[in-house]
């Protein structure tokens, strides 16, 4: 039972009879009586009860280590015994490596682990007592015959670091910030890491100053004078867990280093105080007689001597033999012993090694080895290097760099391997030609690391580089090519507009209408490409916005040009409602039912579906899925021949394309949906299935409700007239013009300037009702610069951002500034109407 209470350190003093009259008055008879009750029926609880706690102990003397005779000692264990038996505990010893017994810490199987460096990223699965027991750190040794100064002399060198110590990440971090090319080899207790540097098979080893001191005399080697990573040694305990344990133990340590008789100092003294004791000295009259003593008998061991040379020059030469033979012995053990130790090195490294004859025969390798070939101990003993990796490949691939080896040389390579059925990985070989003595060449060793996720990282990152690229590209052509879009989307509008219905242009000047929403159709896949592009989204039912899709002109010209491919729709999701950009959507949505078409030709079929993840399985960290609703899902499966596995990682890349360019595809449609997915906290997956090819789509979903529409909503321009004062603002002389007009053309009293001072000017001298405003002017202010300065003047004053491209970071500062919306360019009448009208009905209500 752990006391409630910190031990007192005080001479004894009874408080009861210091106040014993005072007693007598305070408690009656009855008190009495009841404080009798309360001891016979609570005491012999606290009296009987028993701490069982299980501690950990690793190899790390002296602070804690497990003895040969079994029993646990250091600093650590003397000053925990001391604390248990003050609190009656029973201690029970879990001996095993660091990281094993670490692990069984944080998993709850043992109570306690003393002597573990405290740190940020351990405090977060386990917790470690408030005062700090000792500070110890992390020091670089060598070989005898080796020098290191510094961590830059570290670049090229084999490390040894204790697996799962804190010091490993700390110099492996420090590595990282000085950008030194090391190698790191993982060993169970600091003894390996001494062993591996004694048996010459790493240049550096990283242990810590305590059990280096004592340990580099017996491996001989040597102290550096680089250090690093000082820390504190503190109790541990499970995560939660033993708070009170830990309290006590804190309690204790705060009297004990206040104590120096304490159990706290003594055991220092005894394990890190070297030569404490004064030497004795001998009185005068002593020192004389010994000397006398020592005269007598080197006299009667010089007469012995004499008498006895021809015994002992008969001795010598059976002497000598012995010695001989005694030097042949210790050699062979030396031998032997080195040999152990790189066994154990080996066997410790996380690198596959193997050694193999000239005739390419396998004569031992390491566990890590088997794990990267699947193959067992026994079936690999002897097995021919080409019988493991196969005829052709060790042909094509490995017989010219090992002929290379088994010249001399060093080789390395990388190659993708297939072995046993198992997925190809990448490895990096070196091969090391092997010599028995210092002439005779008897085969070579393979050295294997799997860099299969390295290769796959550095894909990613090519694949996000082109990403960034295209990105860069469409932000720069976006906003020329939407104004000049402008003009021939708007104008034949218009013009159509004051047409009669029987005109004879009414045909040429919807074919040019046309023809300009095809081409800004392009500068917005750019757009979505770059994705900073500002787009509108809004509450949509897509299980609506499918119908729609597969009754609208550009599907009935799909099933026309496919009409022996059906199309099978199974719209399941009960919530379909997700924020989007319903011109991205059905636009993503018409291109992969394209492609499916496409590739079931010329018949088979088509399956458009959509349904709720199982489980209310929410898209991880996407932040506009609520966490109560399933995610969306759609998928679009064709029967067609499915996609090679070469072009599946390239499939989403732009410009990547198996189709003709010209005739059936540029090569963006399918990096254009990534990227509106991507805009849309979405993810997009693709695979092959029996038969075809299946596209996975999956949306964040909100909650349903009133704000939620169907497909595009059809209205009459003519719904949009008003009336009001409103100033365009526009570099583009013809796009002022068309602006203008059609602003006149829905009743507005309209004037244009071509540059922000201009518009400023002009809000000086009159009111405006709204500014139509282009985000991007060429000279002078800025749009954003620009409502900056209307504000200053107007406070209040209503905008709405005109602009063929704009960062979203400009767009999002101009609508914080009090911008109502954005139109992009090229916009249609019904769009310009519509926003102006909105705007001006917000500021009269």
């Amino acid at each position: 039972m752990i006391n409630p209470d910190p031990p007192s350190v005080t001479p004894s003093h009874d408080p009861l009879t210091a106040s014993g009259h005072r007693f007598n008055s305070f408690f009656s008879r009855r008190g009495l009586v009841v404080l009798l009750l309360f001891v016979v029926l609570f005491w012999p609880g606290y009296l009987y009860a028993t701490t069982v706690l299980k501690v950990g102990v690793y190899n790390n003397k002296p602070t804690i280590f497990m003895g040969d005779d079994g029993i646990a000692a250091g600093l650590f264990i003397d000053i925990l015994e001391n604390i248990a038996e003050q609190e009656g505990w029973q201690l029970e010893f879990v001996p095993g490596h660091f990281s094993e017994v670490l692990e069984k810490l944080r998993l709850g199987e043992i109570d306690l682990l003393p002597a573990v460096a405290f740190s940020k990223d351990r405090e977060a699965f386990i917790d470690f007592n408030y005062n700090t027991v000792m500070a110890n750190w992390a020091e670089l040794y060598t070989q005898k015959n080796q020098n290191v100064t510094s961590f830059q002399e570290l670049d090229g060198k084999k490390i040894a670091v204790k697996q799962g110590d804190i010091h490993f990440q700390a110099i492996k971090e420090l590595a990282g910030r000085f950008n030194i090319s090391c190698r790191f080899l993982e060993a169970d207790e600091y003894e390996t890491v001494f062993e591996m540097l004694q048996a010459n098979y790493v240049d550096v080893g990283v242990v810590n100053r305590l059990y280096g001191n004592r340990k580099k005399a017996e491996y001989n080697v040597k102290s550096t004078p680089v250090i690093f990573n000082p820390i504190e040694m503190r109790f541990a305990a499970p995560e939660k867990r033993n708070e009170l344990v830990l309290n006590r133990i804190d309690a204790y340590l705060a009297l004990f280093k206040d104590d120096m008789t304490s159990v706290y100092y003594q055991s220092i003294n005894r394990w890190f105080v070297v030569d404490g004791a004064k030497k004795f000295r001998l009185p005068g009259w002593l020192k004389n007689l010994l000397y006398v003593f020592a005269f007598v008998v080197f006299f009667l061991i010089g007469a012995t001597l004499l008498s006895r040379d021809q015994v002992k020059k008969r001795t010598r030469e059976l002497k000598r033999t012995n010695k001989q033979l005694s030097d042949e012995i210790e050699k062979k053990k030396l031998v032997e012993e080195k040999l152990r130790k790189i066994a154990r090195v080996m066997e410790a490294s996380s690198d596959g090694v193997a050694l193999v004859d000239k005739h390419h025969r396998h004569l031992f390798s390491n566990s890590s080895y088997l794990k990267m070939t699947a193959i067992n101990q026994e079936s690999l003993a002897g097995l021919p290097l080409p019988t493991l990796f196969g005829e052709s490949f060790f042909r094509d691939e490995l017989e010219h760099p090992i002929t290379e080896c088994l010249q001399g040389r060093v080789v390395q390579i990388q190659k993708q391997f297939m072995h046993s059925g198992k997925d190809e990985n990448f490895w990096n070989v070196t091969l090391s030609p092997y010599y028995s003595n210092d002439t005779h060449l008897d085969g070579y060793v393979m050295a294997v690391r799997d860099v299969t996720q390295q290769i796959e990282l550095e894909r990613s990152l090519k694949m996000a580089q082109k990403m960034e690229a295209i990105g860069t590209m469409a932000s720069g052509v976006a906003h020329d090519l939407n104004n000049i879009l402008a003009g021939i989307v708007s104008y034949p509008e218009l013009l159509r507009n004051t047409l009669p219905a029987s005109s004879p242009l009414e045909a040429p000047l919807k074919t040019i209408e046309q023809a300009g929403k095809r081409a800004a159709a392009v500068v917005s896949d750019l757009l979505t490409l770059a994705r900073n592009a500002a787009s509108v989204k809004e509450p949509t039912d897509v299980n609506l916005l499918i119908t729609d899709l597969i009754s609208s002109p550009e599907w009935r010209g799909l099933a026309g040009q496919y009409p022996k491919v059906m199309l099978e729709v199974n719209l399941q999701a009960e919530e379909a409602t997700v924020n989007c950009s319903q011109v991205h959507i059905r636009k993503c949505l018409m291109n992969l039912l394209y492609n499916g078409f496409e590739a079931s030709a010329p018949e088979g079929k088509v399956t458009i579906r959509t349904f709720s993840t199982p489980g209310g399985e929410a898209i991880t960290g996407k932040s506009e899925s609520n966490t109560d609703v399933s995610d969306l899902m759609i998928s679009i499966a064709d029967t067609g021949p499915g996609i090679e596995s070469e072009h599946l990682e390239h499939i989403f890349e732009p410009f990547y394309t198996t189709k003709k360019l010209g005739r059936s595809g540029s090569g963006l449609g399918l990096s254009v949906v990534w990227s509106a997915i991507e805009e849309h906290n979405g993810t997009i997956r693709v695979d092959n299935i029996k038969p075809g090819a299946m596209f996975e789509i999956r949306l964040p979903v909100i909650i349903a409700g009133e704000n939620s529409t169907p497909a595009q909503a059809k209205a009459d321009y003519r719904s949009y007239r008003g009336s009001g004062k409103i100033l365009v603002v526009d570099d583009e002389p013809e796009l002022l013009e068309i602006t203008g007009g059609i602003a006149e053309m829905f009743g507005y009293t309209v004037t244009v300037v071509e540059s922000g001072e201009e518009a400023v000017v002009r809000l000086h001298e009159q009111d405006f009702d709204l500014v139509l405003l282009d985000m991007i002017l060429k000279d002078g202010m800025s749009g954003y610069e620009t409502y900056e300065k209307i504000l200053a003047i107007r406070p209040g004053q209503k905008a709405i951002i005109i602009s063929g491209y704009a960062s979203s970071e400009e767009v999002q500062k101009t609508l914080e500034l009090g911008a109502s919306a954005i139109i992009k360019k090229p916009y249609t009448l019904k769009e310009l109407g519509k926003s102006i009208k909105q705007c001006l009905e917000t500021v009269e209500g």
